[in-house]
C-alpha cells in the first residue's frame, strides 16, 4: 500500500537481488542537462490491499520503433517508495520491489480466445 516511484531503467537486466543490475534510471544519451529523465514515470499508489492500476502515455517514449526512445529491452522497476533519485548500490537493500524487462510481444490474438 502507499505511494511508489516507477521508473524505466537503463538495463534491461533484474537479475540482481536488489534490481541493481537494472542501472540507473534511464536517460537518453544526449538528454539536455536538468530535464525531467526518459526514464520518468508518473507514481505508482497502491489500495490497502496492495493493488495499483496506473495507465499513462507519453510521446517522448515509443515501442518498438528501435529509435533512441525506445522502451523496448528496458527494464522498469517499483521502488518501495517514492524516491525522486533512486541509486544503484549492488548489494544495498534498497527498497526496489519489482523489477521486469520490457519486452516485444507477438500479441493477443482474441480471435483463438473466442
Amino acid at each position: 500500500p502507499g505511494t511508489h516511484s516507477l521508473y524505466i531503467h537503463a538495463v534491461g537486466n533484474c537479475g540482481s537481488p536488489n534490481a541493481a543490475s537494472a542501472g540507473p534510471v534511464w536517460n537518453i544519451v544526449g538528454a539536455q542537462a536538468g530535464s525531467k529523465r526518459t526514464g520518468d514515470l508518473p507514481e505508482l499508489t497502491a489500495g490497502s490491499e496492495g493493488r495499483a492500476e496506473l495507465q499513462t502515455s507519453s510521446a517522448a517514449l515509443s515501442v518498438g520503433t528501435g529509435k533512441p526512445n525506445d522502451v523496448i529491452g528496458h527494464a522498469v522497476v517499483i521502488h518501495a517508495a517514492v524516491d525522486p533519485d533512486p541509486k544503484v548500490e549492488f548489494g544495498v537493500r534498497n527498497g526496489w520491489l519489482a523489477c521486469g524487462v520490457i519486452e516485444r510481444s507477438e500479441g493477443l490474438d482474441l480471435k483463438k480466445l473466442f
